[in-house]
């Protein structure tokens, strides 16, 4: 009997343990739990001190999650977020009314990454659909990507990925006179953290979209009246950053 009462302290205290991974991430994102222990029912409060004026956020996570998470980049004013961005803030975290967690940190609003973008020609033979209008490719990488941009029969806008000579994706979008870019291509790795993404902004006459172009994936994003549609898959675990991602860029492009 002694024997069980232990094993099963054991699988408790594992299970829904005191001592949860607590992180701050890029773009504003606070995660509690490692995405694999449950972390329990409690109650969380996040605070920190802004200009004189002091922040507390708070969540209820459920007994069968295994992570919750604070939202910097969704929950503050863009002129906030630059300045957690510029200064080393103060950030406390209360479990049940009990600090468990008080460090000092920035707020990165650039996603990391080792690659260096260029403007270059696409490479022969590929048999793109279209008129080539601008290529890019990636510097310090073992495997060659390029991004390519085509326009076809001026009516559908195609942005290519090519990874050593090969078509691996393409997403389209209908061409509108009131099409321009806006900002620059930005290099980040939320989806496949071993693979690079080319992120970009589109926008036409009705919609703005954050579009997350990769090898084998994409995730696009839309700016609609003022209201902002992201995918529920910017809530995975794996994906937090994302998610600050595109709140951030919301709010910096209007």
């Amino acid at each position: 009997m002694k024997n069980i009462l232990i094993i099963l302290l054991f699988i408790f205290n594992n299970t829904y343990g005191s001592h949860e991974k607590i992180e701050i991430r890029n773009f504003g994102i606070v995660c509690i739990g490692s995405g694999y222990d449950y972390i329990g029912k409690h109650n969380w409060e996040l605070s920190f001190l802004l200009n004189d004026s002091l922040y507390n956020f708070s969540i209820i996570s459920k007994a069968n999650e295994k992570y919750t998470f604070f939202n910097l980049s969704k929950l503050l004013k863009i002129q906030d977020l630059n300045y957690l961005n510029q200064h080393e803030t103060n950030y406390i975290i209360k479990k049940n009314e009990k600090i468990v967690f008080n460090e000092k940190s920035k707020i990165n609003l650039s996603p990391k990454n080792i690659f260096t973008i260029y403007s270059e020609k696409p490479p022969k033979n590929l048999n793109l659909k279209g008129k080539v209008i601008d290529s890019y490719a990636l510097d310090n990488i073992d495997n060659y990507y390029y991004l390519i941009r085509t326009i076809i029969d001026n009516k559908l806008l195609c942005w290519v990925i090519v990874k050593d000579n090969k078509v691996m994706n393409v997403h389209t979008e209908i061409n509108n006179f009131n099409y321009h870019n806006l900002g620059r291509i930005t290099i980040t790795n939320f989806i496949n953290k071993k693979n690079p993404e080319f992120s970009f902004i589109y926008q036409n006459k009705e919609v703005k979209k954050i579009i997350s172009l990769g090898e084998k994936s994409k995730y696009v994003s839309s700016f609609y009246k003022k209201k902002l549609k992201i995918s529920s898959l910017s809530k995975s675990y794996n994906h937090l950053e994302y998610s600050g991602f595109i709140h951030y860029n919301y709010k910096k492009n209007g």
